[in-house]
Formats: C-alpha cells, sequence, structure tokens
C-alpha cells in the first residue's frame, strides 16, 4: 500500500477521477482527494464499508 511508504519513496498517488467513482460506488465513504490530498480513513480495517442503500440483493457465492 502506497500509504505505508515513505513521502520520499513515492511522493505522488495516481488519482484517476472518473474510474476511481466506478469502483469505490458501492462503498459508504468513498476516497476523495481534498485540495489534490487524500487522507487515510481512521475507520476499523482497511477503512470500507459498504453503503447498504446501494445494493439491491446479496448473493453468496462459492466456487
Amino acid at each position: 500500500m502506497i500509504a505505508a511508504w515513505p513521502q520520499t519513496t513515492c511522493p505522488l498517488l495516481e488519482f484517476l477521477v472518473k474510474w476511481n467513482a466506478i469502483h469505490q460506488f458501492f462503498l459508504a465513504y468513498p476516497v476523495v482527494p481534498v485540495n489534490g490530498v487524500v487522507t487515510l480513513s481512521d475507520r476499523p480495517g482497511i477503512g470500507m464499508e459498504l453503503d447498504d442503500a446501494k445494493i439491491d440483493k446479496r448473493t453468496e457465492l462459492s466456487f
């Protein structure tokens, strides 16, 4: 993860506006840069939570 690296090692983060919006559609708290800066979430785990209002149906998949 880029956030685990020192800023001197990786000073930039590529954020594709349209692509990230599509990939984060179902998230309750999408990652959005503010003034060009992406701030890490302080939520537990990896900070991702699904927005139940955007989910019509859940199906358990098994392979």
